[in-house]
């Protein structure tokens, strides 16, 4: 049974991580019609009611008080926050490819903070096999058309979110035990359609109005349902089931397959 768990697991964040790398190219068109605040604030909008209506429809209680708020405010910190704000400025600035090669540093991250942090130290055969899969990123990465674009701003806000994100990991890790899959993804979702939409807002507190005007466009609001429904409420579910039932390494040995799938 246990088995059959982690199998199940590991087929949970391999699919999450081809949701995100299809969302590569779904942030690049919404980024071309709105700044990353509005596409971010209206991700996490979609996101959010979406959750309360699986939750209506299948009677979830989403009560995450009368424990430690903490743990769940540090995750939801580390991303939707950090993660998003700083990837989309960093996509925004390079290319989804780039950005893909950047991000596929971050099962090195991931396996780090899962060993500080979790004590889930990493086997030989899991770094080596990393690294082989980082290496094969990269060659797919610079290979004739790939469509990189360098940009040190861009690189750094990119590294940035790699920390952030093997950060998030390894609080999601944590959190395990004491939080439902559910309960941290509608936390995380919380907290990002608050954070955005704020952003947002005084991004554009001359104009109001602008915060609403990409909707008009059918391009930015299918991106939009795509990022808030497949690359925030099911990857993220997916993520934190797996989460329950893995280590941080094994999670992390998977995100090449996002880099992947946005490369190509």
């Amino acid at each position: 049974m246990k088995g059959n768990r982690a199998g199940t697991a590991m087929l949970a964040v391999a699919a999450a991580n081809v949701i995100w790398g299809l969302g590569a190219m779904f942030s690049r068109i919404g980024l071309g019609i709105a700044t990353p605040a509005v596409l971010m604030a209206w991700r996490f909008c979609t996101a959010f009611v979406l959750i309360r209506i699986i939750a209506a429809v299948r009677h979830i209680r989403l009560r995450v008080g009368g424990r430690p708020l903490r743990g769940l405010l540090l995750m939801a910190l580390f991303e939707p926050v950090l993660y998003f704000s700083l990837e989309q400025y960093g996509i925004l600035l390079t290319s989804a490819t780039f950005a893909g090669i950047i991000l596929s540093m971050g099962p090195i991250g991931t396996m780090i903070f899962g060993a500080a942090f979790l004590r889930e130290k990493p086997t030989l055969l899991q770094v080596l096999f990393c690294l082989l899969s980082i290496a094969g990123v990269l060659l797919l990465s610079g290979s004739p058309g790939g469509g990189s674009l360098f940009s040190v701003a861009g690189t750094l806000l990119l590294a940035g979110a790699l920390f952030s994100g093997s950060a998030y990991i390894t609080v999601n890790r944590r959190l395990a035990d004491t939080y439902t899959p559910f309960e941290r993804t509608y936390s995380m979702t919380a907290v990002g359609v608050v954070f955005f939409f704020l952003w947002a807002f005084l991004e554009n507190r001359a104009h109001p109005a602008a915060v609403f005007l990409p909707l008009a466009d059918h391009r930015f609001t299918v991106s939009a349902l795509y990022l808030g429904a497949f690359s925030t409420v099911t990857a993220y579910l997916l993520v934190s089931y797996a989460a329950d039932h893995i280590s941080v390494a094994r999670i992390a040995a998977f995100n090449n397959v996002y880099t992947i799938v946005a490369a190509l």
